[in-house]
C-alpha cells in the first residue's frame, strides 16, 4: 500500500499496516494529486512497490506551483503580513506571485494588477512544463482571475488537464479569487 500524507502527520501509533511506505509531497495538496495519479498509473502497468517508490520520490522534486491572490487581507488577516502592509498593497493593487517548490514557499515576485500577475506566471512557466504530466490550474472561491490565466496559458499552446479548487486551510489565508497552476517541470 502506498499512502500519501504530509510528514508531519504521521502517527505510527494508529497504523496497523506494517506495508505502509509514506512519501511526504513536499507540496500542498494539488501538488500531491499529481503525484497519487502517477502512483496509481504505476499500480495498473505492474510496477513494484520500490519502483514507484523511488519514481515518486524523484517526481516531487519536480512539482511546481505558481499562485497569486487577488487581496492581501487575508494574508493580514492570518497573521501573514501586517495591516498596514495589506492595505497598501491592496490600494497600489500588488499582487505577490509565490511558488511552492519541493516544501518551501517563495516570493518570485510582486505585479501591479491580476493581468501583469498572470503575465509574471505565463512568463516563469515558459517552455518548463513536461507535458508528459497533467497540468492543473488551482482557485479558491471565484474563478474569474483563474479564467484570466487559463485563456492566458492555452494561448501558450498548453494544455490545461482541469482546474481544482484550493481546499478552506489554505482557502481562508489567501481568500475568494485566489489562483494559480500546478505541474511537473523539465
Amino acid at each position: 500500500t502506498i499512502k500519501m500524507i504530509r510528514q508531519d502527520a504521521i502517527n505510527y501509533e494508529n497504523s496497523d499496516y506494517d506495508r505502509i511506505h509514506l512519501i511526504d509531497s513536499q507540496s500542498a495538496t494539488l501538488g500531491m494529486t499529481i503525484l497519487v495519479q502517477e502512483a496509481k498509473k504505476m499500480i495498473k502497468e505492474g510496477k513494484d512497490v520500490k519502483t514507484i517508490i523511488n519514481n515518486l520520490e524523484e517526481l516531487k522534486k519536480h512539482i511546481k506551483i505558481y499562485a497569486s491572490v487577488n487581496t492581501l487581507e487575508y494574508l493580514s488577516k492570518g497573521g501573514r503580513i501586517s495591516k498596514a502592509v495589506a492595505t497598501i498593497g491592496d490600494m497600489a493593487s500588488l499582487k505577490p506571485v509565490i511558488t511552492i517548490s519541493e516544501g518551501k514557499v517563495a516570493m518570485v515576485g510582486k505585479a501591479i494588477g491580476i493581468n501583469k500577475a498572470i503575465s509574471m506566471i505565463c512568463k516563469k512557466i515558459d517552455n518548463q512544463i513536461d507535458t508528459n504530466y497533467p497540468v492543473y490550474t488551482v482557485c479558491t472561491q471565484g474563478e474569474t482571475n483563474v479564467n484570466k490565466l487559463i485563456t492566458k496559458i492555452q494561448s501558450q499552446n498548453i494544455q490545461i488537464n482541469d482546474t481544482m479548487q484550493i481546499g478552506p486551510t489554505i482557502g481562508s489565508h489567501v481568500g475568494p479569487e485566489a489562483f494559480g497552476i500546478v505541474y511537473i517541470e523539465k
